[in-house]
This record gives structure tokens, C-alpha cells and sequence, in this order.
């Protein structure tokens, strides 16, 4: 026989699992060497966490760029809380007339931008195309955190109708993992799409760096997260007990600089 069994009615063909145990071998292999030689800690013989010195002086030798990931930060709260947000970073300590003001603004802004650009790309799925105006507003009142919220609850009662319908209901979330391809889905991305993945973690946690070094906030340590030879993580590690008495503000636009950041970077990179 060339198939393994490893469950009933389960069985996988010999050579891929040789390809799946050398794979294996090949991140417990690499997690040792790193521990070795690289100085990494390592868990789970697979998982590894390396400090990097090179990171950390990255970040401090590029401070002047921090007034950018304020702005980055505070469009990316407005974008990804709504009118909660802007309320809060910029209407809660003014007089009524001006917070009602911000609040009115963000919400006609966030419901033009998501009604007029967003979903003309949303447009095309026919689960979404029906709720056009209630999804705009939802997003100008949210942002994007309640707007998925919204989606995966019209996406969920859609699976459900189906499934008690008798006929099948298509996954609607997936991981996307560079050079896997998902089952049934035309969407592949490259094995070389673990750079794009690495320079975003990069971005992502030097912007947090920025920012916490903007708001008075010293750097302990920065680096990255294997699995394996794999990068699947990155960390950047401001001192706790300055973060702790920090004003709510500063706190807010430091956890949102990252995620604001990649968010942003599209821009260039598309251009």
C-alpha cells in the first residue's frame, strides 16, 4: 500500500507524509540552532522569540518619523471605532456644540467615504449588495470593528439558511498563508509572500516603537517570532510601568499606530 491510515476512513499517501515529518524536522532543527547559536528562547521545541538589538536602534535612530504615526494613529481609531473614537480623542473635553459638531462630521464623513469608495469594491459580493445603506452607517458609527462584526453576522445567517436549506454554504473566512493554496478558493498567494509578511511586521512594530518613544515611553527590547524557520511574529517591548501612567490618549495611539500603519502603507505600495 503508498497510504498511511491515520484515522478511520482517513489516509495520507507515504510520500507526503516523508515531506510533512522532514518539514517538521525542519523547524525543530532550526528552533535549536537559533536557541544555540542566535541566543533566541525558544517553547514548544518549534516556537522561538529573538531579541534584536538592531531592531530596537532602528526605531530610535528614526524617531523624527513618530509625528507621522500620530496622525497614522488617530485616522486609524476614527476608521477603525467610528464616532466613538473621535469623540473620544477629540470631542469629550470640548464645549457641546463643538463635540456635536466632530460627531456630525465623522459620521457624514465615514458614511460618504464607506458608501461611495468601500463599497463599490463590496458591491460585487450579492451577500453584501442588498445591505449598501445599513452597512454604510453602520461603519460611520463603528467603524471597521463593528462593520465585521456586521458582515460575519449577514455571512453567518447566510451559511445558516443554506445549511437548514439542504444545500452548501462555502467557508467565508480562511487564513491565507503564503504557498497554500485554500480548498475551493481561486486565491493563491506565492511561498515569496513571506516577505511581504515580514517587511509588514517590520512596519508594524516600528511604528508602535514611534510612537511610544513620542509619548516619553523608553524601549526594553524589540524582535521577532518563529515557528521555526518561519516568521510569524514581531514584538516591540516599551518599558510597563511608564506604559501603566501613561494618559489614555497616548496609550490608545500607541496600540493603534501599528495595525494604522500597514493600513497606510498600502498606499505607497500599490503606487
Amino acid at each position: 500500500m503508498n497510504t498511511i491510515a491515520i484515522a478511520p476512513g482517513f489516509s495520507i499517501p507515504i510520500h507526503e507524509m516523508l515531506y510533512i515529518t522532514l518539514f517538521l524536522l525542519g523547524l525543530v532543527l532550526f528552533t535549536f540552532l537559533i536557541r544555540k547559536y542566535a541566543k533566541a528562547q525558544s517553547y514548544y521545541f518549534a516556537f522561538s522569540m529573538l531579541r534584536s538589538k538592531r531592531l530596537t536602534e532602528f526605531i530610535r535612530k528614526n524617531k523624527k518619523l513618530a509625528w507621522l504615526t500620530k496622525i497614522m494613529a488617530d485616522i486609524g481609531l476614527i476608521l477603525g471605532f467610528g464616532v466613538f473614537a473621535s469623540d473620544f480623542m477629540y470631542g469629550r473635553e470640548r464645549r457641546a456644540w463643538q463635540r456635536v459638531l466632530i460627531i456630525a462630521l465623522t459620521l457624514a464623513g465615514l458614511f460618504a467615504g464607506f458608501h461611495f469608495a468601500f463599497f463599490n469594491a463590496m458591491g460585487i459580493a450579492p451577500i453584501t449588495k442588498p445591505f449598501d445603506l445599513p452597512l454604510s452607517l453602520f461603519f460611520s458609527v463603528f467603524g471597521f470593528s463593528g462593520l465585521l462584526l456586521a458582515l460575519l453576522s449577514i455571512t453567518g445567517l447566510n451559511i445558516a439558511s443554506k445549511l437548514l436549506a439542504g444545500s452548501t454554504a462555502c467557508p467565508q473566512v480562511a487564513p491565507l498563508i503564503p504557498g497554500i493554496q485554500i480548498p475551493q478558493v481561486p486565491i493563491f498567494i506565492p511561498v515569496y509572500g513571506w516577505v511581504g509578511l515580514l517587511l509588514a511586521m517590520i512596519v508594524h512594530e516600528t511604528s508602535h516603537g514611534l510612537r511610544a518613544i513620542a509619548e516619553k515611553i523608553r524601549l526594553d527590547s524589540s524582535g521577532f517570532l518563529f515557528l521555526g524557520f518561519i516568521p510569524v511574529g514581531a514584538f516591540v517591548e516599551p518599558r510597563q510601568e511608564e506604559l501603566e501612567r501613561a494618559p489614555d490618549k497616548a496609550k490608545l495611539r500607541i496600540y493603534s499606530a501599528g495595525p494604522s500603519s500597514n493600513l497606510f502603507s498600502m498606499i505607497p505600495l500599490l503606487l
